[in-house]
């Protein structure tokens, strides 16, 4: 009895081990920690890989002149009510310091460009090119819609911001 139950510990614990390798080698969009957003990412027909977290992806794009440009999806809070999708058109990694001019082309964006938004990633020190959408009301065609617009942005201003940055 007991070669019995040791036998069948063995395969419980081969079985959670296959588990294991194969969710960190693939992590399935749909599965249920990933909700709704893992859900949408992988209907909405982008390229796409799931980061470590397992609730974000990085969605890379060809940009014209400076190689891939990187556009994040994560959720936005806690109760995952918000999507944020975000590039960083200027990075700064150092002791970051925008001149007036520079935060004054943000703002005019902001208030040119409805429903996107060019704001400071305080933590890092980087100008993104972010947009957030309702949960309740996204669907794969608007979330790739807003990927692809974020991206759009983000090489369209991108150069003229990173221009100004001394």
């Amino acid at each position: 009895m007991s070669h019995h139950i040791l036998s069948s510990r063995m395969a419980v614990c081969a079985l959670a081990a296959l588990l294991l390798t194969a969710g960190a080698t693939f992590a399935d969009s749909s599965s249920p920690d990933a909700g709704p957003l893992g859900t949408a990412m992988e209907k909405c027909g982008l390229k796409c890989e799931r980061l470590a977290d397992q609730t974000a992806w990085k969605v890379p794009f060809d940009a014209k002149d400076c190689g891939t440009l990187n556009v994040y999806v994560t959720y936005n809070d806690d109760q995952r009510q918000y999507a944020l999708i975000f590039a960083t058109v200027v990075h700064k990694t150092k002791d970051f310091e925008y001149s007036r001019e520079v935060l004054e082309e943000c703002m005019k964006l902001n208030s040119d460009i409805p429903g996107f938004k060019f704001c400071l990633d305080y933590s890092h020190g980087d100008l993104d090119c972010q947009t957030e959408l309702l949960m309740s009301t996204l669907t794969p065609e608007s979330l790739k819609h807003h990927i692809s617009l974020v991206a759009n942005m983000s090489q369209k201003h991108g150069p003229k911001l990173s221009g100004m940055v001394k």
